[in-house]
């Protein structure tokens, strides 16, 4: 059994810009920002001088810039951002900043229907990720719609996920659940 408290705070901002160049021409900018903070203090009552001690603050950020074209039965989507991610946390041994300031990315997507019954999609996604080497991600979907009731879909792609900050730098023990421990795959800097 254990006894403490925990403190948690949560902040998020977004905004959208919409502008319709043309019936045919569409522009959208997202901005997205957050703060996160947790504060946990635990003492537990087997082990006299035992605490559990967690100080944790995240900050991500992320623009994203996205325009659709359409003409006859076609739309071409093109985009592209960049993204930081910053974590200060003594889950990760110490409170030295980890960064998976990562990010950029762009995509393109053209989806083709040649009839009301056939829609095809090809896409590619580019992230360039700064702990990692780039990665290309291409996707090529079907839909075939026999009636309202049924469609058939087939897809074919390659996906990348980088890893998140708890597979690099968690570092911790956990003596409340029976002391097993956790080590990320990157030493704490």
């Amino acid at each position: 059994h254990s006894y403490g408290r925990e403190a948690n705070s949560d902040l998020n901002m977004s905004a959208v810009l919409l502008h319709q160049f043309s019936d045919k021409v569409k522009n959208t900018t997202r901005l997205y920002a957050t703060r996160y903070s947790g504060s946990q203090i635990l003492h537990f009552r087997e082990m006299a001088d035992s605490v559990y001690d967690d100080e944790f603050l995240q900050h991500f950020y992320r623009a994203e810039n996205q325009t659709d074209i359409s003409w006859n039965k076609s739309t071409l989507t093109l985009g592209g951002g960049y993204a930081i991610d910053q974590v200060n946390s003594t889950r990760y041994d110490d409170l030295n900043s980890r960064k998976q300031n990562t990010i950029a990315f762009g995509y393109a997507q053209y989806e083709w229907r040649p009839s009301d019954a056939i829609t095809v999609i090809a896409g590619m996604r580019y992230d360039d990720n700064k702990l990692f080497a780039a990665a290309a991600s291409p996707k090529l979907a079907l839909r075939y719609t026999v009636n309202k009731k049924l469609s058939l879909k087939a897809s074919v792609g390659r996906g990348f996920k980088a890893p998140d900050f708890r597979q690099l730098y968690l570092n911790f023990t956990n003596n409340a659940a029976g002391g097993y421990s956790v080590f990320g795959t990157i030493d704490a800097v």
